[in-house]
């Protein structure tokens, strides 16, 4: 999701996301996995890697988790400033799990505190690194 990500907004995102996403989501009892914050192509001559993060208003993801309780959501969100937020509303909804150090938090220092902040916040209730494999090297 873009770092401008709105719930609900008057969108085709919303349309999709409450009529057919989570409610599949819901009866299949799986997880919906969201990546908050990314800001595409902000260098288009880089292609592929020209994509870079925002900070994001996480209220549509606060919004997600009270009106849709029977949902669990895995979130991974792109700006270091979102951290210490995802954490809290971890921490008042129980369909929450944080996940990963996406894109650019993945550096050894800034996984190792997001880490820490994590464990001091939520114990063991968070995934704390996930597999960023796309491409296999024949």
């Amino acid at each position: 999701m873009p770092d401008s990500f709105q719930f609900p907004d008057n969108d085709i995102r919303t349309q999709l996301l409450t009529g057919a996403i989570l409610p599949a989501c819901r009866d299949l009892n799986i997880p919906l996995a969201l990546m908050i914050g990314v800001r595409r192509q902000v260098n288009p001559e880089l292609c592929l890697a020209g994509d870079a993060l925002g900070k994001a208003d996480l209220r549509a993801l606060e919004t997600m988790c009270r009106e849709f309780p029977e949902n669990r959501f895995l979130v991974s969100v792109l700006s270091r400033e979102n951290q210490h937020e995802l954490c809290v509303y971890a921490r008042k909804f129980s369909n929450l799990m944080p996940f990963g150090c996406w894109w650019f938090l993945n550096n050894p220092s800034i996984v190792e505190e997001i880490t820490r902040e994590r464990l001091e916040m939520l114990g063991t209730s968070f995934i704390p690194q996930h597999s960023d494999a796309r491409i296999l090297d024949v």
